[in-house]
């Protein structure tokens, strides 16, 4: 089934390539897709706890970013078999403020005794764990562990354990975050091409198994893991390790799959069976040869491409004039549409109705001045008809004061008929 190089594991490999070579059965994510049925990544074990680990054609999903308390994890079936390597893991974290979770890196002599849990709650262990967490409120750490199967982590201070860290802001970033692992003469860490610790003191078995672990808390942060790539400083740790009378790998499949059509590769052979200088120069003149007819081939194929590109460039004109003739056409189409509309007796329709809109105007304005006239006679009217009479007025004022006038008469020869006193 055809896998393509991602263009981020081409730079993985273009920057180990000169010294180093890439394990496949402890990798993934350096082919794209990672799976081919979504479900199920060759060589490695998908777990979770809380969720279902979704495994997407360019990531896993580790830990989502809902719900929260989760749990996954990623382990190789394949068990190391060299002194030396190097593991490159490629993850993104995400989540709101606060948010929390952590990311540990196994490299264990027992897979089932870590399984899904973190450095926090994990028992016994033989082997090393990288930790990246919000550890100490720093914006992110990363710290090593190491345990010889005797100390049970889930009641240790582990704060005492920790035998080399460094801050790392991994969170909620625009690119993915990198952590490589080299165990060669030592161990050595870095976060994103700069370094983290180192120490010689460290000396790990070749037996034990990779692993990446997954947690978070009530408010989760969302682990996406985008590659794994281990890599070795020994070139026969690129194949699986042939077994007895297997020999070398088959150089003609090899061919085959890189350049089908190319001619035969020559066969490996160890240095020891050329013991005169004529099979030495028989051996160099068959590689001279094979390389000049591998180049003869690549030239081949070059001017072939070079013909498709040609042929296609001078296509392309053509291609260019069909579409200018199918949008003229359109367009010639549009416009017969349009005198269509224009021969038709939509101008006179529009004509009446705008003499309508005009007439239905100057009623609503004639009914609007009789209201207003009508309207000032009536107003006019209620006020004279409720006004009181001028006559009534004077009459009633008048007859006012006649009454005080009587008033006053009665009051004076009242008091000129009563008894006088003398002193």
């Amino acid at each position: 089934m055809l896998r393509t190089v991602s263009l981020a594991g081409l730079a993985v490999l273009a920057s180990t390539v000169t010294a180093n070579y890439f394990t496949d059965k402890h990798s993934f994510g350096l082919y794209t897709p990672i799976s081919q049925d979504n479900r199920n990544i060759p060589e490695w074990q998908a777990n979770g706890e809380g969720h279902n680990i979704q495994v997407l054609s360019d990531r896993v999903i580790l830990t989502p970013p809902y719900p929260g308390n989760t749990r996954g994890s990623l382990w190789g079936d394949a068990m190391a078999d060299t002194p030396e390597w190097a593991a490159e893991l490629e993850f993104r974290a995400s989540g709101q403020d606060g948010g929390s979770g952590s990311l540990q890196v196994w490299y264990v002599a027992d897979k089932k005794a870590v399984g899904l849990n973190s450095v926090n709650t994990v028992h016994h262990f033989d082997g090393l764990a990288i930790v990246v967490d919000q550890y100490g409120h720093t914006g992110g750490k990363v710290r090593a562990f190491l345990n010889d199967g005797t100390k049970d982590f889930s009641r240790e201070r582990i704060d005492s354990l920790v035998f080399g860290s460094c801050d790392f802001a991994y969170r909620n970033r625009g690119w993915p975050s990198r952590i490589k692992i080299t165990h060669q003469d030592g161990l050595k860490v870095t976060v994103d091409d700069r370094d983290c610790f180192q120490t010689d003191r460290v000396q790990l078995p070749k037996t034990n198994y990779f692993g990446i672990t997954g947690t978070t808390g009530d408010n989760p942060d969302s682990f996406e893991v985008t590659k794994f790539i281990v890599t070795t400083p020994e070139p026969h740790h690129h194949y699986n390790t042939p077994t007895s009378g297997q020999g070398v790998p088959n150089m003609d499949n090899m061919k085959s799959n890189i350049m089908p059509g190319s001619p035969a590769m020559q066969p490996d052979h160890d240095a020891d069976e050329f013991k005169t200088q004529s099979a030495q120069f028989e051996d160099l003149h068959n590689r001279l040869q094979g390389m000049q007819h591998s180049l003869l081939t690549i030239f081949g194929e070059l001017n072939t491409i070079s013909g498709k590109v040609d042929h296609q460039k001078d296509n392309m004109p053509r291609n260019n004039d069909d579409l200018m003739n199918r949008i003229n056409s359109r367009v010639e189409s549009m416009e017969r549409m349009l005198v269509m509309m224009e021969s038709r007796d939509y101008e006179r329709k529009l004509n009446n109705m705008q003499r309508s809109v005009d007439d239905l105007k100057r009623s609503l304005d004639s009914i609007k001045g009789g209201l207003a006239g009508e309207l000032h006679e009536k107003l006019g009217h209620v006020i004279t008809s409720a006004a009181p009479r001028m006559g009534t007025f004077v009459g009633v004022i008048v007859a006012v004061q006649i009454l005080l006038a009587i008033a006053y008469v009665v009051y004076k020869r009242r008091i000129n008929s009563m008894p006088k006193k003398y002193l």
